[in-house]
């Protein structure tokens, strides 16, 4: 009996040796646990592991960039209303504007045409009548369609009557009634083209530019002193009667009509 259990017992060891010889060999074999140092499942793992945190750093940067947002709007806008293109760039060189100088030349544009009307006019308030009217005819000539061409005609006629030429002053201040009908000067030429005829004796001429003034213009300064009733009473009569001319004062406008000087005999 004892025999037959130790036989068994010995046999039971032979079997599990062998098992466990297959075992220490095949772990001897794999070697340690995980893959192999510089095999793909490593570098592939490395891989995973640099693309996670790329991921990462993407999203921070997204959040950064949306938070930032707001203040580079702002500064591009205010790029934007800062910087004016240059006119130059499309439209040929830029040219710098001239500041008008002060005193008899403010109002006006610069220019060689209005160069030529201010040396006029210099003249003109310096009673240098024929320098004057040679300066203000020259203008009329070269510039027919410029803006202070009404008043250069009208200020060529005053200058014919301040050197007591009635018949030249009237033929000039005549030209500003059928050439420069739209000009402020209108008024101030009926009157002082009445004026002009009371002296070349043509009464009912006369007559009718007071008035066509008094009722064209009634509220203007050059009809002051000229009654609708007694220009209606000169029309009929051909009685005339001479108008005292206001005194000279600044221009205001372009447009204004200056008050005409006294007239003088000779000039």
């Amino acid at each position: 009996m004892v025999a037959i259990v130790l036989s068994g017992t010995l046999a039971g060891c032979a079997t599990a040796t062998p098992k466990a010889g297959r075992d220490a060999t095949s772990m001897s074999a794999a070697g340690p646990q995980g893959p192999v140092a510089g095999s793909p499942q490593e570098l592939q793992a490395r891989i995973d592991a640099l693309e996670a945190k790329l991921g990462m750093m993407n999203e921070k940067l997204d959040v950064v960039v949306l938070r930032a947002e707001p203040a580079l709007g702002r500064s591009a806008k205010q790029a934007s209303e800062t910087i004016v293109p240059n006119p130059a760039d499309q439209w040929g060189d830029l040219r710098q504007a001239t500041p008008a100088p002060a005193g008899l030349d403010r109002g006006y544009a610069a220019g060689p045409a209005v160069s030529d009307y201010r040396q006029a006019m210099v003249n003109y308030r310096a009673s240098r009548f024929a320098e004057a009217a040679e300066g203000f005819s020259n203008f009329v000539e070269k510039h027919p369609d410029h803006p202070l061409a009404g008043a250069a005609q009208y200020h060529l006629g005053e200058c014919w009557l301040q050197r007591g030429d009635w018949k030249k002053g009237a033929e000039a201040l005549e030209r500003v009634l059928t050439s420069y009908d739209r000009s402020s000067h209108v008024s101030w030429a009926l009157k002082r083209l009445a004026e002009a005829e009371d002296h070349l004796g043509k009464a009912d001429q006369a007559a009718r530019h007071r008035l066509l003034l008094t009722s064209l213009y009634p509220s203007s300064p050059a009809a002051q002193g000229v009654g609708l009733e007694q220009a209606r009473s000169e029309s009929a009569t051909g009685d005339s009667h001479q108008v005292a001319s206001p005194e000279v004062s600044e221009p205001g406008a372009v447009d204004a009509p200056p008050p005409t000087l006294p007239a003088q005999a000779g000039g």
